[in-house]
């Protein structure tokens, strides 16, 4: 592993995320032009044991951590997220997909996953306890302004839940000090209608931990919308 190319950057998206699609990695890690080279490449990190196929046939284009080798176990000073279940998974790709390009445009800084965060349990950041599952956001994206960094955790909601889980998710937030601001992508106006609603029913904080929203369409599409969001939320705080 020494005397090679390790795919560093890979390696660090996947130890964060679980996972990697095809399309996240053509978009964001493949640099060279030719076609060839394209699908060469991807089988590489296969033929190589960084990686793996997604065990499951319905499934496709997808890499996890090949957890089992030593020398990937080493490469991380701490243990990398899981994959996370499958119905999640286009769930997060969409995500990721807009995390990524903020990255690489450089509009944000440090970010992390819920998947992520599972894995470190940091206790500042927990939104809800469902028996022993514990829900994080579903990312946390560090935004610069005026030369401060806060922090802005994200939830993505593509399907309807019943308003008395928003309510707590909102009550969690209320208490999240090392939370500045929330933003809520959603793919419906009924599931904004619907937090909104109990926003007020919790009496939920604006004023010291704004909340703000963005529709899918408008993530998938211009995710730089979120950093302007952003701003405009905290701009009274700089």
């Amino acid at each position: 592993m020494a005397n090679e190319k390790i795919p560093h950057e890979v390696l660090r998206f996947v130890g964060k995320t679980g996972f990697i699609t095809f399309e996240l990695w053509q978009k964001y890690f493949f640099t060279a032009k030719s076609r060839s080279a394209l699908f060469h490449n991807w089988k590489w990190l296969v033929r190589r044991k960084y990686l793996t196929t997604y065990n499951n046939a319905r499934i496709k284009n997808t890499l996890v951590l090949l957890r089992e080798n030593k020398n990937v176990q080493l490469y991380f000073d701490k243990k990398p997220a899981y994959v996370p279940h499958p119905i999640q998974l286009l769930h997060d790709e969409i995500l990721l997909n807009g995390i990524m390009s903020l990255e690489q445009s450089k509009k944000i800084g440090h970010w992390q996953t819920e998947a992520e965060l599972k894995m470190l349990r940091p206790n500042d950041y927990r939104v809800e306890t469902q028996g022993q599952l514990i829900k994080y956001p579903d990312a946390i994206l560090h935004i610069e302004i005026g030369n401060r960094f806060f922090a802005i955790a994200v939830e993505y909601e593509r399907t309807q839940k019943c308003s008395k889980r928003y309510g707590q998710v909102l009550n969690s937030y209320a208490g999240m000090k090392k939370i500045d601001a929330v933003i809520w992508i959603v793919k419906t106006p009924a599931i904004k209608n619907m937090i909104t609603e109990q926003i007020s029913r919790v009496y939920y904080p604006l004023s010291e931990r704004p909340l703000a929203f963005l529709m899918e369409e408008t993530w998938k599409a211009e995710p730089e919308k979120l950093i302007a969001l952003s701003n405009k939320m905290l701009m009274n705080s700089v």
